[in-house]
Order: C-alpha cells, then structure tokens, then sequence
C-alpha cells in the first residue's frame, strides 16, 4: 500500500518486490531471491527464451548472439523479419559493435532511456546474431537497463540480450502476472513475474538521432516520454476538449484545466485487443483527470475505431464534435509543437504519409498546404495515381510500382518481372477500371524499392522504404555529397509530375547507376522539389510531418538543402507518423474555435 513498494531502488525485506520465476506449465520452479539472476543468466546462456517483467510491461528476452535461438522466437512471435531491440549492459559494450554518438548517448542514459536506433559498425566483433536481428538493415535498436531488475540480470549475464514486447505481433503488450503465465508461455520457455503490478502499460519508445546534423527523431513515443505535458505556449480554451487520433499508431489528446496530456503510443486500432487495450487506457485518463468532455475531436475517415468511437462518445456525454482531415491534423501539429498557430506571414506544410482520406475522396498522402491568416488550404500535392486492391498497395510494393509507372513504358520491362501471367492480367484490368486515385509519396518510396529489386512484399509498416534509406546512405556514407547536376535537373521538369520523376529513375537504372546511387538520387530529388514549390508562395516557414519524415536522411537532407533559405520545423516532442494526430486535432480545434470566435470558420 505504500508508493515506496513501487519504486524498485527502495525495495526492503520488509515490503519487497519479490520475483518468481515459472516454467510453461505455470510451475513455480524459483523464488529463491538470493539466487534467481544467476538463475536466469544461466538459462540465457543455454539458449532459451524468457518473458520477464519490465516497468511497464513484460518483455521477452533471449541471448542476442544466438541465431537459433532468435529464429525460433520469431517464429512463436509471428514477426518473420521485423527489427528487434537488443538490450546492452552498458554504453561500452555497445561500442564494440555499434557507432554511437554524444547526442545518441544522452538520448539512451536520460530518465526516459528510450531505445536508439544505431548505425551498426562494419567491423562489428560478431557476437551479435546481426542478420537475425535486423534483417538487411543497417541499424539495430539499442537500449540499456532501465530497472534495477534489468540492471542486475545484464550485469550477471554480461552480455547483450534481445528484448521485445511480450506479445504476438501487432497485439497489445501483456503486463499482467495471471495473462503473462497464460498467454506467453506458447513463446517464453520461462516466465519472471514479481509483485510490484503495472497499472498503466507501455511499450518501450523507440528514438533516432539523424546522422550529419544530429537531429533527434521520435519514431514511438511511449514508456519514459508519455504521457507528455506540453507547456502551453499560447492561451488554450478553458474546459475539456478530447482528441482521439487515427487508426494506427494511435493515440489520444486530453485538454484539461488548461493543460495538454497527450497518450502513449497504443498501437493498431483495426486489432480488436488493440481498440480495447485503448479503450482502457481513455478512461483510466478520464476518470483519474474527472473529465467529461464538452467538444471531441475524430478523424474525418468513418471506418477508423476512433471516429466511431467520437460519435459514440459524443451521443454519451452530448458532446459537440468536429471531424478534422488527417493531414490537416499532421500539420497542426507541427504548427501546436512551434507555437506558430498566430503567425501573420503564410506558412507551408509539407506533410507526407502512407494514407489518408482526402477532402475529394481520393487517398492524399503528398500534400503541400497553407496556413494563412488562420486558415489552412491544400496549396498543392503530387501528381495522382490509381489506387489498386485497397490495403493491399501498402503491402505490396510491386503494386506500387504498376500503378505509378503504368504511362512510363521504359518501366514495363522492370514491373513485368514482378507478376505471373495470372496476377499481370488481373491488375491490368484493375488499373483501366479503377477511378479511385492516390498521391501518397510512401507510395513513392515503395515504388522505388520494387525498381531496385529491393523488396515486393513489406513484412512491416514502412519496411521498404527503410531499405531504400538504408541503401542511399551507403551513396552518402562520407557525407552529404551532391552531385550539382541533380539538383539543377528539377528546374527543367513539373516538380509534383509523378511520372516524370520516374521517368528520371528509370533513366539512372538504364544508366546503370548503382542503386545506391541511384537510391539517394531519389531522396534529393523528392526534397529539391519542396524547395520548387516553396518558391512558389513568399513564405519563409516550412512545417515537415507525415510518416515519411521518418526517414533520417531526409531531414537531413531538407537541413542541408532547403535550411538556407527556409526556417525548417518538424514534429520534435512527438513523432512525425499518425501518433501526432490527436495532438495536430486539437490544435486544429483550438484554431476552429478563435476562427468561430471572429465570426468565421476554416
């Protein structure tokens, strides 16, 4: 009953966190507390895989050296290719396989300790099971102890450990005793409880530091940074307004009392253990802050979770309710994030993502707007493309690859390749059928991959172009080195023509230009075409947000071409993907309010 129970560092005999340690047939075979680390380190080392309790969740953990052993873990976690994080008993032991910076190394040691994703070194000392742990990728997610628990076990086993959310993929965390001993043991061979009970789950947040100007990226925001408080820069209404996000990488935003709480990443809401795991969570919100929200704010997409759950919400509490478009919220939260909702100058937001339903019931996702006089515009957007099979062109990056390319026929020959006779038949008829367009720069990326033979099925969200970033920084491994030609050649095309951008890409491959090369070729292009139509408007602010800017060596590359002539801005305290959206929809909201206020409206 005392809080001094829950803070590890002060556990006595008197009041302990006692830690058991159970087989698959939920056996208690230890609770001896003198010896169940050694106990533990010793299992490890014999290969075997443990869900142990973590602060805000169980994680499961297994000798990072041994293949076999990660194999046989991805295989139970149903998570074929995926990264996993490594957790490393201290900065030197990562050094011996992993660059790290100064800026990487305070992110890693501060209170949040999130996990960094780090550039692996090429002279790596090989006692990392590298390509079972981050397939044909560059980077691995480093983390260290961040519990005493942790900090013990590390120290005994003196060695790194693969540490994963304890769950199948795309299902919540499991941080529960009873549900851990139920669910995990068909993944686990071991299961660590203790006593010490987790009211709040969370995964661990996962962070970047780009690699020339050394920019922090937060790709998931949870365990260490939320539920964040943002400090109000500017007045906010008085009463309660709540935000609830978008599908994936959801999240939800409380106004209350005149401060801003924004959740915790709470992952896919099309998962039914998902949707329910948020449900949770809002009313643990709700009714620790005793709020009853007078205004909602959704997504204007009606087949998310959270857009039916504002309705329903809004009959309960007889809330008034807005509905906000998805990249109009990416924006607004970059414009909340910099206090730049009173600006008088007109400012552009670039915002690029996977998907998003637009205004004219086509996908959006390569967007340019204004803001102006409190006002927000779709100033412009990339060429559209038909849209093919649904949610099955963000999966398939092939399909990408037709569709985008399907008026270029020097690309024929390159996409052919990717389909039997049979699947070639039937999307050739989709595509001269189909009416609904798209105009996603994810999309772009996804195509790009497929015409460098990179890869045609993603295993996970943005797994192509990751391969893409990766394979570009091999081109720019000695710098940001570009080539004046490249960026002259946007000058004599339609910056937003998407078949002239391709058209370009099919030529470096004709050329036979590395794919390196002509990897990061693309990258410069796609942010050389931003400064074409910044030039468009007298602005000199430009807003970055969308899961796109993800992407390190873009931001990067913006800083170093557009950061002369532009006041760049991104999503710093919250991630640049959809869990920025709760937080962009009531800022949009707030700006709704002052609109109607003055007697008008966005």
């Amino acid at each position: 009953t005392n809080r001094r129970h829950f803070s590890q560092t002060n556990s006595c005999p008197q009041c302990a966190v006692l830690m058991k340690l159970y087989d698959t047939d939920q056996n208690c075979i230890d609770d001896d507390q003198n010896t169940i680390i050694s106990k533990i380190a010793a299992l490890l080392t014999e290969g075997k895989v443990l869900a142990i309790k973590g602060l805000s969740g169980f994680l499961l953990c297994c000798d990072a050296s041994n293949a076999a052993t990660i194999s046989v873990l991805r295989a139970k976690k149903h998570r074929p290719v995926k990264p996993f994080a490594v957790m490393f008993p201290s900065v030197s032991a990562l050094e011996n396989d992993l660059f790290i910076t100064q800026n990487e190394e305070s992110l890693m040691v501060s209170a949040a300790a999130p996990i960094v994703l780090l550039n692996l070194k090429p002279e790596s000392s090989g006692r990392l099971a590298i390509h079972q742990i981050a397939p044909q990728l560059d980077k691995i997610g480093a983390m260290l102890p961040y519990t005493p628990l942790f900090k013990l076990l590390l120290q005994t086993f003196n060695s790194p450990v693969v540490a994963t959310s304890a769950n199948i993929s795309n299902a919540p965390i499991i941080y529960k005793n009873a549900e851990a001993l139920k669910s995990l043991n068909s993944i686990a061979d071991y299961i660590l409880i203790h006593n010490r009970e987790i009211n709040y789950p969370q995964d661990d947040s996962v962070t970047m530091v780009s690699k020339i100007y050394q920019q922090p990226i937060i790709l998931r925001r949870a365990r260490g940074f939320s539920p964040a408080f943002i400090p109000p820069a500017e007045s906010l209404p008085d009463g309660s307004y709540l935000a609830l996000g978008a599908s994936m990488k959801s999240s939800f935003t409380l106004l209350q009392s005149g401060n801003i709480h924004v959740s915790q990443y709470l992952g896919d809401t099309d998962n039914y253990d998902t949707s329910e795991n948020y449900q949770q969570v809002l009313n643990q919100f709700l009714n620790l802050l005793k709020s009853e929200p007078e205004l909602i704010v959704a997504d204007k997409h009606p087949g998310y979770f959270s857009s039916r759950l504002a309705k329903s919400l809004g009959k309960k509490w007889g809330s008034k309710l807005i509905e906000v478009q998805h990249h109009q919220a990416h924006f607004a939260s970059v414009l909340g994030e910099h206090s730049l909702t009173d600006q008088q100058e007109a400012i552009l937001g670039i915002v690029w993502d996977g998907t998003g339903l637009g205004d004219d019931g086509h996908i959006w996702g390569g967007e340019f707007f204004l803001f102006d006089k409190c006002r927000f515009s779709r100033f412009a957007h990339f060429s559209y493309f038909k849209y093919l099979s649904g949610d099955k062109m963000a999966k398939e990056p092939r399909l990408s690859a037709l569709a985008v390319c399907d008026q270029i026929p020097a690309a024929k020959f390159i996409i052919r390749s990717k389909f039997n006779t049979a699947e070639w038949n039937i999307y050739q008829k989709l595509i001269a059928k189909s009416d609904l367009k798209c105009c996603s720069a994810g999309r772009l990326f996804d195509t790009a991959a497929s015409l460098l033979g990179l890869l045609e099925i993603n295993e996970y969200e943005g797994h192509a172009a990751m391969l893409l970033e990766a394979e570009a920084w091999k081109y720019f491994k000695n710098g940001l080195k570009i080539p004046p030609h490249w960026l002259e050649q946007i000058k004599k095309t339609d910056p937003l023509c998407v078949p002239e951008l391709f058209a370009g890409f099919i030529g470096m491959i004709e050329q036979k230009k590395s794919s390196a090369e002509t990897a990061a070729w693309f990258h410069v292009q796609l942010v050389g075409r931003i400064g074409v139509v910044a030039d468009r408007y007298p602005n000199s602010k430009l807003c970055f947000s969308g899961g796109v800017f993800q992407n390190s060596l873009l931001k990067d590359l913006i800083i170093h071409i557009l950061g002369k002539n532009f006041k760049v801005y991104f999503n710093e305290q919250l991630a640049p993907n959809d869990e920025n959206i709760s937080f962009g929809q009531l800022i949009f909201s707030i700006i709704e309010k002052r609109m109607v206020s003055k007697g008008s409206h966005l």
